[in-house]
């Protein structure tokens, strides 16, 4: 289990990515506070879905090395509600689409 401390020695020795690829590529797990340490020091994108009353669900994207990793994560909306990082990193790639939107609109018939 990599935990928060072995986040932060591997940024003092400038490991971070290549540490971190050994781990992932390795099977290890890693705890909450170490997530959240990742993604606040490695997001290289973020993507909001749903807000609900306390939280809202982001997807933050890690680059390490050549490679993308996406950690899913709750958002807390208030002073009161915590952040929460329950989610392990699971190796993604980038996919542009070009998509087509329609909209249906009611104007006012003047």
């Amino acid at each position: 289990m990599i935990r928060l401390e072995d986040i932060r020695a591997w940024q003092e020795d400038r490991k971070f990515d290549e540490k971190f690829l050994e781990a992932y590529d390795s099977g290890e797990e890693f705890t909450e506070r170490a997530i959240e340490e990742m993604v606040w020091i490695g997001s290289v994108d973020e993507i909001k879905f749903g807000k609900r009353r306390w939280s809202e669900t982001t997807q933050s994207i890690l680059k390490m090395g050549d490679r993308f990793f996406s950690i899913d994560w709750e958002c807390g909306l208030t002073e009161m509600q915590e952040d929460s990082f329950m989610n392990q990193p699971v190796e993604v790639e980038k996919v542009v689409k070009e998509v087509v939107a329609i909209s249906t609109t009611w104007d006012v018939i003047k």
